[in-house]
């Protein structure tokens, strides 16, 4: 059996082929890399989006610049939903061990009990 001359031109030819072929390998890589990074990154903005929309109505304005205002149905009265009154909702939350919920999203016995526990403090 003969030994090959690493000169030889077909041997030069597979390593050239094989050379080609782990750049093409190494390119695929990086192009997946790169998309998943972008991913991320437009995840991350269109999170971003949401969570200032979302925290628009913590505020005390609607998204059409109205003040927000919620009626407490046993007090009968008004509250408007600004900063203040997102500092005690929270503390509400803290001291009566629940977790953070949209105070639109809870249902209407535990608004009742918020707004039972504000007239409290």
């Amino acid at each position: 059996m003969a030994h090959r001359d690493p000169r030889d031109a077909s041997s030069m030819t597979a390593r050239a082929d094989w050379a080609w072929h782990n750049a093409d390998v190494d390119m695929a890589r990086s192009q997946q890399k790169h998309h998943g990074v972008t991913s991320m990154l437009v995840l991350g903005a269109i999170s971003a989006a949401l969570t200032v929309t979302a925290c628009v109505t913590h505020r005390g304005y609607a998204r059409d610049g109205t003040e927000v205002r919620v009626y407490d149905v046993d007090h009968r009265d008004y509250h408007p939903w600004n900063d203040g009154e997102v500092v005690y909702y929270q503390r509400w939350e803290a001291d009566t061990h629940r977790e953070h919920r949209d105070f639109n999203r809870r249902d209407k016995g535990e608004q009742r009990e918020y707004w039972t526990w504000r007239h409290a403090h």
